[in-house]
């Protein structure tokens, strides 16, 4: 049990640290492209942990973006929102057979594809409910969407470099 949770607690701290002193003030894509690293927790969460379980962790970790970002509870609210959502986008890429009780949501336990599909739906997700709030005004739509997309492109290609370099090879 220890096993699996300390693993976490070492991704959760690191990344909202990285999030947070680093990932701040990269603007790219003309400051309309960020880099939303910290949702990479609950992307990594193991696919049979507690809902309840899940949108602690991202209250957590969204409170703690917001207050190195300043901003009152986007963070917080997007990554619950993704939190909450990531139950019903796997049981929609599940397999005839089921998950083992032990898969993780990686390329190198479920494969490339699968992990594509899970993890570009939830960053897109996450990044049309962030920057929607954000702006919260329809006059903004088209640069809102914009925005979206390019982070979840320069996201999703982030997190599928650091899932290939830092996943455990699966033992043949």
């Amino acid at each position: 049990m220890i096993r699996e949770i300390i693993p976490i607690v070492l991704r959760f701290i690191s990344l909202l640290i990285i999030q947070g002193l680093l990932l701040i003030n990269v603007d790219i894509f003309g400051g309309f492209g960020h880099l939303n690293l910290y949702i990479l927790v609950i992307l990594l969460l193991p696919i049979k942990s507690p809902r309840f379980l899940d949108m602690i962790i991202a209250l957590l970790l969204g409170f703690g973006v917001d207050m190195f970002y300043n901003s009152p509870g986007l963070h917080a609210s997007a990554a619950v929102a993704l939190a909450y959502t990531r139950p019903f986008v796997i049981r929609i890429l599940t397999p005839r057979d089921d998950y083992d009780f032990t898969d993780k949501p990686d390329t190198r336990s479920l494969g490339f594809s699968w992990f594509l599909r899970y993890a570009g739906s939830l960053i897109l997700f996450h990044s049309m409910w962030l920057y929607m709030l954000e702006a919260f005004d329809l006059s903004y739509f088209l640069s809102t969407i914009w925005t979206a997309i390019l982070t979840t492109i320069l996201t999703l290609t982030t997190v599928l470099i650091l899932d290939y370099l830092f996943s455990p090879k699966v033992k043949t």
